[in-house]
């Protein structure tokens, strides 16, 4: 399977949103779309469902708050995998 590759612009499209599919959410996370789609069967990656097919990862849950006080930040789910 070829490697893919984005550009600046997409990659800055992709950060600027709340709500990632799993292909975003894959490339944020540096996994195969593959791998996301099992994490959310497991339930190890929170989503918000959207119809019966779609579903979409959202940023907070998935990275972890990065704001807020120093020194206390809360853990995205990677944590919990790691």
């Amino acid at each position: 399977m070829p490697k893919i590759t984005y550009t600046k612009e997409e990659i800055d499209a992709i950060n600027a949103k709340q709500l990632l599919t799993v292909k975003e959410a894959a490339v944020v996370l540096g996994m195969h779309p593959d791998t996301v789609y099992r994490l959310i069967r497991e339930k190890k990656l929170p989503v918000y469902r959207i119809g019966n097919r779609t579903v979409r990862v959202p940023r907070e849950k998935l990275l972890g708050d990065l704001g807020g006080c120093p020194g206390k930040q809360e853990r995205g789910f990677l944590h919990g995998l790691l």
